[in-house]
């Protein structure tokens, strides 16, 4: 028996049945289990690591590299990505076609459509990092068919979420991380629309909130702890949550209430889905002051203003959020993704701190694309968006 530690995988030669293996190395081989998985039974090895469990198919001898994940009570059977040859250069993947209209450049890609479509036309193990922040629930009408965030029910709409980022899973590498800026809201159950949000073009819209609430929890003003859920969520999923950051506003939007705190906080939550992800430490790394010469890891609380209004995006956060998780986990000539890029934020500092990197952008607003492409220097583009 063989272990790669990097790529968490293992290759086993003539395993006798019903064995039980240990090893030194904090993996611990539990036991052999038989699992209907379809129409056909397999056999499997379980082993865990950490929260997450991992199984080998050695039926026929044909060893197939699979996740197991316990959902609900359920199991779910999951391929793992492939190990990388070592002694062949791995194929090259043909380019897929996507889901919507593509403005491309040399090492720019936008496209204009629905983001889970569009996720599932990349190809696999093609993004080192994504980095995104979705549209908040129930906070704008972009005037959009199939736009998230307007769901009646809250947990229908963080499924929908964790539906995109599953499928987000297939095209990150192992080594890569998953950014997402998330922030709460309140559940109204008046009945009317009272939203005040002047950045909105569609405005006094009825928000979901605004109607009565389709589940026990969802009472008059209740914070609904949206981005905790959706954590869980991720987590039940397989996801391994590494920090919840803070982002603290300095200078938030006012908050009119008089019966609680003024809300000036929200979080960007980071995933992986390997125990060894690629972490530039020394990039992010600050000095530490009890100990001269010594460094020591950023802070999870991280403070700064709101962005300045942008005439064509009413969502958009400020360059300097995402400075760290580029620097820390974009590899030089990485590649990253945003599912929900706008008008393009997160893109324009990738190539700022990392000029050699391929940005890759999907919005459902083709005014955001549009936009996202002149911003980022795109003149001509391959495919036209009509």
């Amino acid at each position: 028996m063989r272990i790669d530690r990097q790529n968490l995988k293992i290759r086993v030669h003539a395993i006798p049945s019903g064995s039980i293996f240990y090893s030194s190395d904090k993996i611990h081989y539990q036991y052999y289990k038989a699992v209907e998985v379809g129409k056909r039974q397999s056999i499997f090895l379980l082993w865990k690591i950490k929260h997450t469990a991992f199984i080998l198919n050695v039926q026929r001898f044909n060893m197939k590299r699979v996740q197991f994940r316990m959902q609900r009570g359920a199991l779910k059977v999951c391929l793992l990505q492939r190990m990388p040859r070592v002694t062949k250069s791995p194929k090259k993947v043909a380019p897929t076609t996507p889901s919507g209209p593509v403005c491309a450049g040399e090492s720019l890609r936008l496209i204009y459509g629905d983001a889970l479509s569009a996720i599932e036309s990349l190809p696999e193990d093609s993004v080192d990092c994504i980095i995104t922040s979705p549209p908040y629930y129930g906070q704008r009408d972009y005037g959009m068919s199939g736009q998230i965030g307007l769901e009646s029910d809250p947990l229908d709409y963080i499924e929908r979420l964790v539906n995109i980022f599953g499928a987000a899973e297939r095209v990150l590498k192992a080594t890569g991380s998953l950014w997402v800026n998330l922030g709460d809201t309140y559940w109204s159950g008046r009945g009317a629309a009272h939203s005040s949000d002047a950045k909105n073009k569609h405005r006094r819209f009825l928000r979901p909130q605004d109607k009565r609430g389709p589940r026990d929890w969802c009472k008059q003003k209740q914070l609904l702890l949206l981005p905790h859920r959706f954590a869980v969520s991720m987590q039940d999923q397989g996801w391994i949550l590494r920090n919840d950051n803070v982002w603290h506003k300095t200078a938030p939007t006012p908050d009119p209430v008089r019966d609680r705190s003024a809300c000036a906080h929200e979080y960007f939550f980071h995933f992986v889905h390997s125990r060894h992800y690629y972490y530039n430490f020394k990039a992010v790394a600050v000095p530490c002051k009890t100990r001269k010469g010594e460094v020591k890891p950023p802070s999870s609380v991280w403070s700064m203003p709101n962005p300045p209004n942008f005439k064509k995006h009413a969502a958009v956060f400020p360059a300097s959020l995402v400075m760290l998780p580029i620097k820390a986990t974009l590899p030089p000539k990485g590649t990253i993704l945003d599912p929900f890029c706008g008008s393009g934020t997160a893109l324009e500092t990738a190539r700022t701190l990392k000029p050699k990197a391929r940005l890759i952008g999907i919005d459902l607003s083709k005014t955001a694309i549009i936009e996202a492409a002149k911003r980022l220097g795109l003149d001509s583009f391959t495919h036209e968006i009509k």
